[in-house]
């Protein structure tokens, strides 16, 4: 028996740009940090074991493992929720700092893009529509992954990662990188 792998492939796609901007972003706040990749560790372990586990595999649960991955990516809303609070309601200042509110525009594109091609998947746009017009190539199926590298693809930035000191050995995406170079500047009280 092969392993049923090919479900769980976007997995590490979607949860992988996640870590670095809650480390990044709690580094002050070790509880917080570590709730927040504790419960998304525990989301990935369970959304891995819907899609690779033989019982969900028929058409019948197809929209049950869509839900799991979404649900998956809308955890990530919890810290920056988080963090938004913090920074307009509890903060001094009153609003955001620059670089946590250009990390958080582009962690919602990559949200925005995840989502869609999840509903897409769930929903078998456009084969519901044209049946037998989409069976080779532009499925949900396909839609979905080509969604999800192009949230992969606004989560790396080859260019910029060049110029900051860490990324010759993190190669993190932009939004870490945004999130990293904040944090070298800013002091735990």
């Amino acid at each position: 028996m092969r392993p049923r792998c090919a479900p769980s492939r976007p997995l590490p796609l979607t949860r992988r740009p996640v870590a670095p901007p809650i480390v990044y972003a709690f580094h002050c706040a070790a509880t917080a940090k570590a709730l927040y990749l504790g419960s998304i560790g525990v989301a990935s372990a369970a959304t891995l074991a819907v899609c690779v586990h033989p019982s969900f595999a028929g058409v019948k649960y197809r929209a049950y493992r869509a839900a799991t991955f979404s649900a998956l990516g809308l955890l990530g809303l919890v810290p920056i929720g988080h963090q938004v609070l913090h920074w307009t309601l509890l903060s001094e200042e009153g609003r955001m700092p620059p670089p946590l509110a250009a990390a958080l525009q582009l962690e919602i594109l990559m949200g925005a893009l995840y989502l869609t091609g999840a509903w897409l998947f769930a929903r078998r746009v456009p084969e519901r529509y044209y049946p037998g017009r989409f069976n080779l190539m532009l499925s949900s199926h396909n839609l979905f992954h080509l969604l999800v590298v192009a949230a992969a693809c606004v989560c790396v930035n080859a260019a910029r990662a060049g110029t900051h000191p860490h990324a010759s050995l993190l190669r993190h995406t932009e939004a870490s990188l945004i999130l990293l170079a904040w944090r070298d500047g800013t002091r735990c009280d």
